[in-house]
């Protein structure tokens, strides 16, 4: 069983490696990525860094990010991007970016990320920081795919890169749950007590 792990650890972590000449830059989400189940539109944060420990810089960068299971993306935007925190910050060319859900009948869970950088090449670290954010409705899954593909930066392709998110209990949920834990504890506090 370990073996097998370790094999699909260098699976995944091959799958997340994408070439760009001498440099890299690695793709990857939310490490767990969780969700609600009927909580409505929720984030999930995709993160960028290079492989190379000077980092590197790109002109530009994108990805067509596929749900599966059912979720679906906002509309009409499947995510955002450039806002304070997130690499790009204030350097990003709003006329010629976009993060838009795919339009057809039946592909509300495919959305399509372009990102142009205006005043400068964008230096991307060897730490993982967020450049985008998918808005994603997973209506009552209790788990679902995510996949990054036709993945560029600049005019290189990247790899494909590919999650599962699985469901949390609601907060509800997880406050029955201890209410029900400390009832049992009281109940059996009492009950030996009362047998001494």
């Amino acid at each position: 069983m370990k073996l097998v792990s370790s094999v699909l650890g260098l699976v995944v972590a091959f799958g997340m490696f994408a070439s760009l000449g001498n440099a890299a830059l690695i793709l990857s989400f939310e490490n767990p990525t969780t969700f609600i189940p009927n909580g409505g539109i929720q984030s999930i944060n995709v993160f960028a860094r290079s492989s190379l420990p000077a980092g590197e810089s790109v002109s530009t960068l994108g990805a067509d990010f596929t749900l599966g299971g059912g979720a679906v993306f906002n509309t009409p935007n499947a995510g955002t991007f450039g806002g304070a925190g997130f690499t790009g910050f204030g350097n990003i060319n709003p006329g010629a970016s976009s993060f838009d859900r795919e339009t057809a009948v039946g592909s509300a869970n495919v959305g399509y990320l372009n990102i142009t950088f205006q005043n400068f090449a964008q230096q991307f670290t060897n730490t993982p920081t967020p450049f985008a954010t998918l808005l994603v409705n997973p209506l009552s899954l209790q788990s679902f795919s995510i996949s990054a593909t036709n993945v560029f930066a600049g005019a290189n392709s990247l790899a494909t890169v590919s999650i599962v998110a699985t469901a949390v209990p609601e907060p509800t949920t997880l406050a029955m749950v201890a209410v029900i834990g400390l009832v049992g504890i009281a109940h059996r506090r009492f009950r030996k007590t009362a047998i001494a």
